[in-house]
């Protein structure tokens, strides 16, 4: 008797009974069972360019998967809540205006400037999602999932990240939006 065929949906199906995900996780994969036929293209092209010795097992991908899900949103909610370097200068503006004694406004000054520097830095690394606030999740767990192809095989494997995004994030997407997340969007980024 042969074995029957490789099926991802079955693969998600262990994944699953096995490590009882919580719900946002749960609706997730639930979603990529109903994607399979869209996927399973994908998990071949995969399995197709990645050395041998890099390639994930499905419940490893599917931890990757859910792991970078979860990264993209932290991040994104750093890129949300940190301020950006003209409201920090306006804010320490206002804290130092009602001080008076010198000593007080050098203990403010010094306060700022360490926290001034620690957001000039925190934004340079922001920087590079550009400066929209909006689809910066979508946008973070693209830009990262082409990294990690690179890293492994050498492609971004574009229409297998378009595939993963429109997954984990619906909506509709084409193939020019993810490659245009590579693109630089500052003047700095596009001289450099």
């Amino acid at each position: 008797m042969r074995a029957p065929p490789f099926s991802f949906k079955a693969e998600i199906a262990a994944y699953i009974k096995k490590h009882c995900p919580p719900p946002e996780d749960l609706a997730l994969l639930k979603r990529w069972e109903e994607k399979d036929l869209e996927w399973k293209p994908c998990w071949e092209k995969i399995q197709e360019k990645l050395p041998a010795e890099a390639m994930p097992t499905a419940e490893e991908f599917i931890y990757w998967v859910l792991q970078q899900r979860d990264a993209a949103k932290c991040f994104g909610e750093i890129k949300r809540r940190t301020p950006t370097l003209a409201e920090a200068k306006r804010r320490a503006a206002a804290h130092v205006r009602g001080k008076s004694e010198f000593s007080e406004l050098a203990k403010v000054h010094a306060e700022l400037a360490r926290e001034y520097e620690a957001l000039a830095k925190l934004n340079q690394m922001l920087a590079r999602l550009g400066r929209q606030k909006k689809n910066i999740e979508r946008k973070q767990f693209t830009m990262a999932w082409q990294d990690k192809f690179f890293e492994l095989c050498g492609w971004p494997l574009n229409e297998v990240v378009l595939v993963m995004t429109l997954i984990v994030y619906g909506g509709n997407r084409d193939i020019g939006a993810i490659k245009g997340t590579r693109r630089a969007t500052t003047r700095h980024g596009r001289k450099g």
